[in-house]
């Protein structure tokens, strides 16, 4: 599969870079969210058209640990 590289970030958190990788095929585009820590890897491929779900997704987790942690800081 021919892979053609649209747009990269890279985002240090604690011990850990994640890498966002945007992505193109001839099926069609993708985000590739890579963890890397030592030598360990984790990959998910997230396809373009499902973006708006997953930030939705992630929008409502956050909202969630914000109540959460202000819930348990009392």
């Amino acid at each position: 599969m021919e892979e053609k590289d649209i747009y990269n970030q890279k985002l240090p958190i604690e011990q850990k870079m994640f890498f966002f990788d945007l992505k193109s095929t001839p099926q069609g585009e993708y985000l590739k969210v890579t963890e890397k820590r030592n030598a360990m890897r984790n990959t998910i491929k997230i396809p373009v058209t499902g973006l708006s779900e997953f930030k939705e997704m992630l929008q409502k987790i956050m909202d969630f640990v914000v109540t959460y942690q202000d819930y348990h800081q009392e």
